[in-house]
This record gives structure tokens, sequence and C-alpha cells, in this order.
């Protein structure tokens, strides 16, 4: 916290988010996915060594879950 209001020149305390969390808020604050009430999200982050998934309902996180299996597995040497 020190270190971020250091070099930003805030008061505000870092904000934690996950990995898989991230993505989303930055999409909806730039319009790029735009929720509606009635519809959910879901997001697939297909990395090197693991696939990770997170469902979003009613704008809020609210299923992850990640799995062994991604990019190395697919054009990897084997």
């Amino acid at each position: 916290d020190q270190a971020f209001q250091q070099v930003f020149r805030t008061r505000r305390d870092t904000l934690t988010l996950t990995e898989s969390v991230a993505p989303y808020y930055y999409l909806t604050a730039t319009n790029q996915v735009v929720p509606s009430r009635d519809e959910n999200v879901v997001n697939i982050d297909i990395g090197g060594g693991t696939t990770d998934l997170l469902v979003f309902a009613d704008s809020r996180p609210a299923y992850s879950s990640s799995f062994r299996f991604a990019g190395n597995d697919l054009w990897g040497d084997g």
C-alpha cells in the first residue's frame, strides 16, 4: 500500500483482484463488454499451463474454476 500510494500519489489503498476478474472489469470499463441485467458472462483465459473460467452473474463474480489443460498441451513438444 505504501509503495502504491507513493508511486501514484494517492491516499487510496490497493485493490486486490484475481487474474480472472481483472479483464472483465477492464472490458466493462472500456465498453468492450456491456452486460445487461438478464445476461450472464463467462471469462475464459487459456494460458500456457492452465485454463481459468470465471462466471459473472448480475455483473458479479459467481463461480471460478481452473484446470491444467491449455496451450502447452495443444502446441507443446509432447
